[in-house]
């Protein structure tokens, strides 16, 4: 005790001035305490830190305050740097972001994000205030893709061929403000099993003609009547008959999609499965054609007379 060093002729008041100037043991304890306070806080404390290091903007996407506290000093000292913004978004579970500045000469300030993942548009929301935050004040997220990039294409040199020239994607709005540009892609595949198509095709076709000539037939010619006008009725039919047999033993179908892509799951939604027999017999009505010529057809005999050369008579 600091009382034991005073002289033994010290007075009263000497000895109380010099007790009220030592601290208690409790007091002693919390003081050795503060030397690693920050290092490891008490619960309660964790937002009074957070405060206190300016971490309040990032609280909305943290769960852990400890983490927080961590990475956050960590992000803090970086902050304004493409490490900051990749930080970030390991924040929102973004494991594997690329980014991509712009070329050197146009937009040098813009940059593109290549996220992985396809994001929900809540996750487009934060990625664009966490971008915000750590990126520097000059630098603008120009887009966000995921499964559909597709590049520019460079027209001409001049501003009218620079402005067709675009990359894929769409204004992401917010509130009636465009945030970004995102292009992203969804893909959805099914399948479906059941028995084979059983399917028969029958086509049957008949045709029929018949001429009636007035004529007579003779040992040398056929000769015509070339008296009168000869009169050949000609009736010509055609039936056809089409039969078609088509069997689905079954069939599937899912029905119109109303859940989310990402959480619900094909198999959960129930099938329709029905049985379809389906038998198709066309008889069509026969065509029918008739007609008659009353020309004139003669035909005579021809009559040749063979003479051999001199020649051949010698």
């Amino acid at each position: 005790m600091k009382h034991q060093l005073l002289a033994p002729t010290a007075s009263s008041l000497q000895r109380q001035w010099l007790e009220s100037q030592e601290l208690d043991k409790e007091f002693n304890e919390a003081i050795t305490q503060l030397r690693g306070f920050k290092a490891a806080p008490h619960d309660k404390a964790l937002l009074w830190l957070v405060w206190e290091y300016g971490l309040e903007a990032i609280l909305p996407y943290s769960q852990d305050l400890r983490q927080t506290l961590q990475q956050g000093l960590e992000w803090q000292r970086i902050r304004g740097t493409p490490k900051s913004v990749l930080m970030a978004l390991n924040w929102l579970q973004f494991k594997n972001v690329q980014l991509e500045n712009a070329k050197v000469g146009r937009h040098y300030y813009r940059y593109q994000l290549d996220l992985g993942q396809l994001p929900s548009d809540e996750q487009v929301k934060h990625i664009n205030k966490l971008t915000g935050l750590s990126a520097p004040v000059s630098a603008k997220l120009e887009r966000l893709y995921y499964g559909l990039d597709v590049r520019h294409q460079v027209l001409s040199n001049n501003g009218f061929g620079q402005l067709l020239s675009d990359v894929s994607g769409v204004p992401f709005i917010d509130n009636g403000k465009a945030l970004c540009k995102v292009s992203f892609a969804r893909t959805q595949t099914s399948s479906l099993q059941g028995p084979g198509v059983q399917s028969s095709l029958g086509h049957h076709r008949q045709f029929i003609q018949q001429a009636h000539y007035l004529s007579s037939k003779r040992l040398s010619d056929y000769r015509l009547s070339d008296k009168e006008p000869s009169k050949r009725p000609i009736a010509t039919s055609l039936n056809r008959t089409r039969h078609l047999n088509v069997t689905l033993a079954q069939a599937g179908w899912f029905g119109y999609w109303n859940g989310s892509w990402n959480n619900d799951d094909w198999r959960q939604i129930p099938l329709l499965v029905a049985d379809v027999k389906h038998t198709r017999f066309d008889q069509l009505e026969p065509l029918y054609f008739a007609g008659a010529s009353n020309g004139r057809l003669n035909i005579g005999n021809s009559y040749l007379t063979v003479t051999l050369p001199n020649s051949a008579l010698h």
